[in-house]
């Protein structure tokens, strides 16, 4: 019995030299299973092989997408999220063809037929929208139909439009709004507050805004952006402003990228690269503080911390614990060549450094083509992050 024993202690004791002599190594957060991944898909492949991502865009739609006139470039929300995803795939935010689409068709019969590879034009997400061999993409903006009103008046509620004239755009000649899609559209909005007012119908969205600059009606309905730009437009901006307020819609209108159902991968890498940018700004990551939460020279522990003869995976296990120690676990699986994510979808592990870096996050996009300095200044709102009251929100990053 004391044989077996003295024996049990001497195994302890030898264990203990062995810990002294080899300290514990540190444990490494940032990595994480791998899962399989998915097969490369076709369209991927197509854009790589073309070293050119093809995206079809509005271009007569200030904020949006249009053309500058000082430097006949394409600008524009949309414009940005093209060239984000060109910068993930291809690391160059200007690897892209932009593909003028002049209607919702036009766009859907392009995608279709593989002339574009996504669709980024103010598309209202709906459910026939997203049939016949298509999907939608994440939602990169809230809208919604809203009312433009003479700043003068005191019509700041439903409440107060009752009895009012509204005109609103039908697309054609007719004498009774109520029997059109966009009459109906509003006529249910106003029955489901009750609200009475009459529907002038006019032709076009122009038609519509001269008829309120001519005081023919009280109010113009419409699409909140289409509304903006008209105002824009007008000789007398000041003189006239947009509901803005959710609450104020009479429809919920979110846009999202449009792209060919069927190829996982590639809606995978479309999904992820859009929530990837909205959650950069939820974590701080942007244009100016990306370069800094990258691996940098002091990231790396000096070799001599290490006993001779530490295996290179050690050191490099430790190391990524000191930079995850430094940015944080997501950060890393966001930005880092190493420990990204991006390998998961079959693309490079850090594919949202170079667009986070040469374009922006959501943030950064929607103030530089719609916030107030803009050429068409919106209020954010509704596309605010949901940690600041608004409805923009991804997932966390892992």
């Amino acid at each position: 019995m004391l044989k077996r024993i003295s024996g049990a202690l001497i195994g302890l004791l030898l264990m203990g030299v062995i810990a002294l002599s080899f300290p514990p190594q540190p444990i490494v957060r940032a990595q994480i299973a791998t899962p399989t991944l998915i097969p490369p898909g076709p369209t991927l492949n197509t854009v790589q092989s073309r070293g050119q991502l093809s995206c079809g865009v509005n271009q007569s739609l200030p904020g949006f997408g249009f053309i500058n006139p000082n430097t006949q470039s394409s600008e524009g929300f949309d414009v940005d999220f093209c060239r984000a995803l060109a910068a993930a795939l291809l690391g160059d935010p200007l690897a892209v063809e932009l593909v003028e689409l002049d209607d919702v068709e036009a766009a859907r019969s392009a995608l279709r037929s593989g002339r574009v590879d996504i669709v980024m034009r103010n598309l209202v997400v709906s459910l026939t929208g997203g049939l016949d061999g298509l999907e939608y993409g994440p939602i990169t903006f809230y809208g919604g139909k809203s009312l433009a009103v003479r700043t003068e008046a005191t019509l700041e509620e439903w409440d107060d439009i009752n009895s009012r004239a509204i005109c609103i755009a039908t697309g054609a000649e007719v004498t009774d709004a109520s029997t059109t899609p966009q009459g109906q559209e509003l006529g249910e909005a106003l029955r489901q507050r009750g609200v009475s007012a009459v529907l002038l119908p006019k032709v076009s969205q122009r038609d519509a805004w001269l008829a309120l600059e001519a005081g023919e009606c009280d109010a113009m309905a419409g699409d909140r952006v289409e509304l903006e730009v008209l105002r824009q437009r007008s000789s007398a901006p000041e003189s006239y402003r947009v509901w803005q307020r959710v609450d104020q819609f009479y429809t919920d209108e979110p846009y999202a990228p449009l792209i060919r159902y069927g190829d996982q991968q590639w809606t995978n890498i479309v999904r992820w690269t859009i929530l990837g940018l909205i959650r950069a700004e939820e974590l701080g990551i942007s244009s100016v503080t990306v370069t800094q939460l990258t691996r940098q020279p002091d990231d790396a522990l000096p070799q001599e911390d290490f006993p001779l003869g530490t295996s290179m995976d050690i050191i490099q296990q430790a190391n990524n614990e000191r930079y995850t120690a430094r940015v944080g676990l997501e950060v890393v699986r966001l930005l880092d060549a190493d420990l990204g994510l991006g390998r998961l979808l079959g693309i490079r592990p850090d594919f949202l450094l170079a667009p986070i870096r040469d374009v922006g996050n959501y943030g950064e996009i929607y103030a530089r083509n719609l916030g107030a300095g803009s050429r068409l200044p919106l209020e954010r709102g509704i596309n605010q992050l949901v940690i600041n009251g608004g409805w923009i929100y991804a997932p966390s990053w892992q």
